[in-house]
């Protein structure tokens, strides 16, 4: 997933309940586009989907799942510069400006759903309410693999999240609870 992540330069939201597994491939490519076909390929080949989310997520799903998986990236955000700048102040709660999220900010091997909600409770400047144990499930990884806004960082996180039965839902002015999600 990570050679994949570099080839494409998009972030994969990797489905929670993939069974583990390995394969060996042997291909040539030119560039990384052509590296990137080749390991699209192979993982096509182990009954996945992968489906574009936006400019910067592919989501890596079952074939079983792929049509329950609903693809919407916030859009990316057109740059005052024309490009001219690598990075651009993004807005957020009230009028102040933060610097994008850098690649790799955000880097989770095998995290539990609980250090992930809480995560994701902070970067919307709220606190998770732990007063109830979150269920059980498969763990989420993820790392990020281009610069993206808070607002991109979220839906990150939220989806997968989502996709283990959890839903963030607010709670009071300052506080997220997150709550069982029929699957």
């Amino acid at each position: 997933m990570r050679l994949f992540a570099k080839c494409t330069n998009r972030t994969p939201l990797r489905w929670p309940h993939l069974p583990a597994s390995s394969f060996s491939l042997r291909a040539s490519a030119k560039d990384r586009a052509g590296a990137a076909r080749a390991l699209e390929q192979a993982l096509v080949a182990e009954k996945l989907s992968i489906i574009p989310d936006g400019k910067k997520f592919l989501m890596i799903v079952p074939n079983s799942e792929a049509a329950n998986v609903n693809p919407h990236a916030p859009p990316a955000k057109a740059s005052a510069d024309n490009g001219t700048k690598s990075r651009q102040a993004t807005p957020v709660l009230g009028g102040a400006e933060v610097e994008p999220l850098p690649d790799g900010a955000i880097d989770m091997r095998n995290a539990d759903v609980s250090q992930v909600a809480d995560i994701c409770a902070m970067m919307l400047d709220r606190k998770l309410d732990d007063s109830e144990r979150l269920p059980a499930a498969a763990t989420i990884s993820i790392t990020t693999q281009t610069p993206m806004t808070k607002e991109e960082g979220v839906y990150a996180l939220e989806t997968l999240l989502r996709w283990s039965g959890i839903k963030l839902v607010p709670e009071g002015e300052d506080k997220l609870k997150a709550v069982p999600v029929a699957q």
